[in-house]
Formats: C-alpha cells, sequence, structure tokens
C-alpha cells in the first residue's frame, strides 16, 4: 500500500481561544501538516452565505482535497459535525448514529478511500465526555455493521477526537492500570528494551523510534497511530518512517522475541473481553 499521512483535528467550529471564528487559520495548520487524510470534528457549513461560512467546503477548497461530511445535529440552521478530507476520491460516504440516550448527539462517519489497489476504511469519531457513555460507545463501534461489517475488506483506521482529556496522573494513567506496566513486569521485560536501546544507538535513534520502525515492517498494511499531546514526541513518532531496520537488525529484534516471555497481559481484563467481540 502507498505510504500517506493522516491527521485529527477539532477545529471547536473554527473559533480561536480568542474567540473569533475564522477558517483561515484553520487551513494554515492543516496546510503546514500537509496530510493527505485528515478527520475534523465540530465543523459548521451554512448554505447560501459566505464562502467561510461552509466551513467543510472550504477548508477541502482550500487544500484541494475531496470532502464529505458526516452531519449530527443542525447548529443555527447549518449542518454540523465531522468532515474527513482526502486526497483521493470516496468510494463510500456513510453516517453512524453512536449516540446514547440521555447524552448530547454523536456521529461517526465511514468513508471507503481507494489507495492504489486497496480500499482503505477511515472511521471518522467524536465520543461523549462521559466515561460510561465512552464505553458503549466504542461496543457500539464494534457491532457486525461498523468496524466488523461484512463489507469492509480492506484496513480501518479509526481516529477523532475520544474526549479522553483528563491529565494523566498517578490515579487517572491508564497505564497503572494495564498488568504489563507492572513493576514485575517491567523489570522481567527490560531485557528486550535493552536490546531496542542497543540498536538505537547505531542507527542514532530512538527506542521508540526502532519499535515503530519494526512494527512498519510486520505488514504492509499496519497503521500506528501513536498518541501524544506534545509535538516534540510527535515528530519522533514521524521520523520513525525514515529508519531503515536491516536483515541483521530484524533477526536480531526477532531472536530477542523468541527467547523472551513477555510479562503481563497487554490489556486490563475487561478490556480484553471487548477485543474481537
Amino acid at each position: 500500500m502507498h505510504r500517506f499521512r493522516i491527521a485529527t483535528y477539532n477545529i471547536h467550529k473554527c473559533r480561536g481561544s480568542d474567540g473569533r471564528v475564522h477558517p483561515e487559520r484553520i487551513a494554515r495548520v492543516l496546510e503546514e501538516v500537509n496530510a493527505d487524510i485528515v478527520s475534523l470534528q465540530e465543523v459548521v457549513s451554512h448554505e447560501g452565505t459566505a464562502s467561510a461560512d461552509h466551513q467543510a467546503d472550504y477548508l477541502a477548497g482550500r487544500l484541494g482535497l475531496f470532502g464529505a461530511m458526516g452531519e449530527t445535529r443542525k447548529h443555527r440552521g447549518g449542518a454540523y459535525g465531522n468532515v474527513t478530507l482526502s486526497r483521493w476520491d470516496f468510494k463510500l460516504v456513510r453516517p453512524i448514529d453512536v449516540t446514547v440516550a440521555g447524552r448530547e448527539q454523536r456521529a461517526a462517519l465511514r468513508t471507503d478511500i481507494r489507495i492504489g489497489a486497496h480500499i482503505l476504511h477511515v472511521f471518522n469519531v467524536h465520543l461523549g465526555t462521559a466515561v460510561r457513555e465512552r464505553r458503549q460507545q466504542a461496543i457500539r463501534l464494534l457491532d457486525q455493521d461498523l468496524l466488523r461489517s461484512l463489507d469492509i475488506s480492506g484496513p480501518r483506521i479509526m481516529m477523532g477526537d475520544f474526549n479522553e482529556w483528563v491529565r494523566k496522573n498517578m490515579s487517572t494513567d491508564f497505564r497503572n492500570s494495564v498488568p504489563r506496566f507492572a513493576p514485575e513486569a517491567r523489570k522481567a521485560n527490560r531485557a528486550l528494551v535493552d536490546l531496542l536501546e542497543r540498536i538505537a544507538q547505531r542507527k542514532n535513534a530512538t527506542p521508540a523510534q526502532i519499535a515503530l520502525a519494526w512494527l512498519l515492517t510486520q505488514k504492509p498494511w499496519i497503521v500506528p497511530i501513536p498518541g501524544t499531546t506534545k509535538l516534540h514526541r510527535l515528530e519522533e513518532n514521524v521520523a520513525s518512517t525514515g529508519i531503515v531496520l536491516g536483515a541483521i537488525d530484524l533477526k536480531e529484534i526477532n531472536d530477542a522475541l523468541s527467547n523472551i516471555d513477555v510479562q503481563g497481559a497487554r490489556y486490563p481484563e475487561q478490556s480484553q473481553k471487548m477485543i474481537d467481540r
């Protein structure tokens, strides 16, 4: 499959921290990112007004991309919801209601995009602000008619605003509930980290970059989406695409994986039950 760049951005109706609605500023940010596929949330589009008031069409036109909108609800007479922009035309556009009873209307937008010989299935989501609400929406997204739909044959990407905005600390950091991050597991798995650090030194890279570079060699359809709130970490992750692991490097890593019994489950028990449902 072709190599391409993706991005997701909740543009909050193009309203900045200064209170001004200015689609031009959003367009400049997206131009700098230069992604091939972009998922946007909280987009408002008014028909029959100034061109910039139809935010979906304005941003698509400004960036020279195809655009598809999934309306969640009306906002002051205009369509309000998720928008997916793509360098390639859409083969399918399907809005999906993921609203939980008693909560604000929420939606996901599925778009199918042909890239070369492959069909890529992109899910642009905007989840709720409550923990239980998001759990129900996650279950909904795993239904047979959504992420596991029979008409989905290609790779899937789910991105958007998951509303996981709580600052991390010792009580809220998700990793504290993951068995693989328990102290005894980290100690047992240290040998694998040491290996990645040695290879990273040879490649003038970081261990995280080596891990991502290794992952990208496993299957052509794997699309890792590292999560971070820090720009320098994002730049570090993106730079992993330029790291070349030779046959000796890959053998060294794979031999270590076969000889190291990685300790600790990847997810907590409740989360593990949701996989492959």
